[in-house]
């Protein structure tokens, strides 16, 4: 369903004991699925916090992810070993500076297997992504300005738009915006990726003199 509402990427967690936890074998089915009947390229994101490589590895040929996204306390040389296209989560704290998150990313870039993209999440004591809370999209907005950038945190079908004409990331993250008391919710995935779509479609056209 979300391949059909025109979601780019599918993402499955793989975080035990949360409660949007899948497994490998229903995560390989959806995706067979969704590749088969999607007519077009679908990339797949698998979410880790935390986990052992070998693991990572298994759960990645096995669902047949391309892309593997971190959530926990990952170090550039773990993510580099991996060897594997990354994404890094980092969920800045409501006063820190932007210089103190560009020194938070910049260690991850001496890599050669540096990470593809770095998605900024609202801060949570409890959790370690999927709370809902809202980022400083200023704060946002200046390190899109130098690194890739995917916004998360807070969006909703509703705000969507404007974050991306605020941010101007390179894509957007959703979870918590598009359920219905905590069950996915047909009509806010197809509105989010419909309002999404518009507000890069608008970022991306350039302006007329």
């Amino acid at each position: 369903m979300a391949v059909e509402a025109g979601a780019d990427c599918l993402g499955f967690i793989f975080v035990s004991g949360t409660k949007r936890q899948t497994t490998v074998e229903a995560a390989a089915e959806c995706i067979t699925h969704a590749r088969r009947n999607a007519g077009r390229q679908v990339t797949t994101v698998g979410v880790f916090v935390d986990e052992q490589p070998d693991v990572i590895h298994v759960t990645a040929e096995s669902a047949g992810l391309d892309l593997v996204q971190f959530h926990g306390s990952e170090t550039p040389d773990f993510v580099a070993a991996l060897k594997m296209p990354a994404i890094k989560a980092l969920r800045p704290k409501p006063d820190d500076t932007f210089e103190q998150v560009r020194r938070m990313i910049e260690p991850y870039l001496t890599s050669q297997e540096a990470p593809i993209a770095f998605l900024i999440d609202g801060f949570d004591r409890k959790f370690q992504g999927g709370s809902g809370m809202r980022t400083d999209w200023r704060l946002v907005s200046k390190l899109a300005r130098e690194f890739p950038v995917i916004l998360a945190g807070g969006l909703t079908p509703e705000n969507v738009g404007e974050a991306i004409e605020v941010v101007r990331p390179i894509g957007v993250d959703v979870s918590s915006g598009v359920e219905t008391a905590g069950i996915r919710d047909e009509m806010k995935i197809k509105g989010f990726i419909v309002e999404a779509k518009i507000a890069f479609a608008n970022i991306r056209q350039p302006k007329v003199v």
